[in-house]
């Protein structure tokens, strides 16, 4: 905490430079140097060292963030591993049914390249992901509700799993705290400023 400009507890004057004295970060008092009583860089008041504080308070928020970035690399490797195993599913149905065609590798495939970018924190993939579940979220709901009015169960299930599959990582991806806390590092490591 900064003594500029403050007023020293002890004497009561103005604190005029930085060297002239300390601020503790608990109290949120000053003093000048000159004033404490034997200065063994404590305040008077709480006994903490000048500057401890705000120490601990930088470790609790270091704290805070990093159980942010853990929880939210949680929840996204959650989120795109259970697309890219849906995305896997699908292949397997198309190949079963012997309708399988290089266009869905190529989709399945651009979508992991896609999934990737969006883990590894380039921003312009968490858009289009965000834009591209959102579409699909909504022509999954249209298709449940095609498959529901004709009474098709499994269907209908399999489907609404994909389509909250898709909206829940669409909003992960747009509103999740932890989520935008992870990507932030990922970006960093990936720029090589963290």
């Amino acid at each position: 905490m900064q003594a500029v400009g403050r007023t020293c507890e002890a004497c009561r004057e103005k604190i005029r430079m930085a060297a002239d004295g300390d601020a503790c970060g608990t109290c949120r008092i000053a003093y000048h140097h000159a004033c404490l009583p034997n200065d063994e860089g404590r305040c008077p008041k709480c006994r903490l060292r000048f500057g401890e504080a705000e120490e601990a308070q930088a470790d609790r928020d270091a704290v805070r963030d990093s159980v942010l970035v853990r929880r939210g690399r949680t929840v996204l490797t959650f989120l795109l591993g259970s697309l890219a195993a849906l995305g896997a599913a699908t292949l397997f149905v198309s190949l079963s049914h012997e309708a399988l065609g290089i266009g869905d590798v190529i989709r399945y495939v651009g979508e992991l390249v896609l999934y990737y970018l969006v883990f590894t924190g380039v921003r312009w993939a968490r858009a289009a992901t965000a834009i591209l579940l959102g579409i699909s979220a909504f022509f999954l709901g249209v298709t449940a509700l095609a498959f529901f009015a004709n009474g098709h169960t499994i269907a209908l299930f399999v489907v609404g799993v994909a389509m909250l599959l898709c909206a829940a990582t669409v909003v992960a991806l747009v509103v999740s705290p932890s989520v935008r806390w992870f990507l932030i590092a990922q970006e960093r490591k990936r720029l090589g400023q963290d």
